[in-house]
């Protein structure tokens, strides 16, 4: 996945990028887009944890991630919380009340959810930025 974006602010250590490429388009279809990306004022931004000081705001970029993030990424957030809170309820079986089950579930969906938070700086750093070297007239 390829886009194109402009460092709108950088601060320790974490840049913000406004991004505008054919992605966008792609982005817009998804319903779930306000889930992946940061937006105010109809801008769609992405903040990652970048440490480049060759890049300063108002420069443009490139933003990639291989498809094979895109889509690993896609399955821890989507498919595993999923496939916890059925599991857990194939463990316990019948040992406990149907509330509690559900009770049970939603708990381990949270700690893997905080687990994830922990990690997540990892998996954001799979992000790559590349300058665009702008001709000036």
């Amino acid at each position: 996945m390829e886009d194109f974006g402009i460092i709108k602010e950088i601060s320790n250590n974490k840049v913000k990028i406004q991004l505008f490429g054919e992605g966008i388009n792609e982005c817009n279809k998804c319903n779930l887009s306000n889930i992946c990306f940061n937006y105010k004022n109809n801008e769609r931004l992405l903040v990652i944890d970048y440490n480049n000081k060759s890049i300063k705001e108002g420069d443009s970029v490139i933003v990639k991630i291989n498809e094979f993030w895109v889509i690993f990424i896609t399955f821890l957030v989507f498919i595993v919380p999923i496939l916890i809170f059925i599991i857990s309820f194939i463990i316990i079986g019948n040992r406990i009340k149907e509330i509690y089950k559900i009770f049970l579930g939603l708990g381990l969906i949270f700690l893997y959810f905080l687990f994830i938070k922990f990690f997540e700086k990892g998996l954001l750093s799979k992000v790559k930025l590349y300058k665009i070297n702008r001709e000036e007239d």
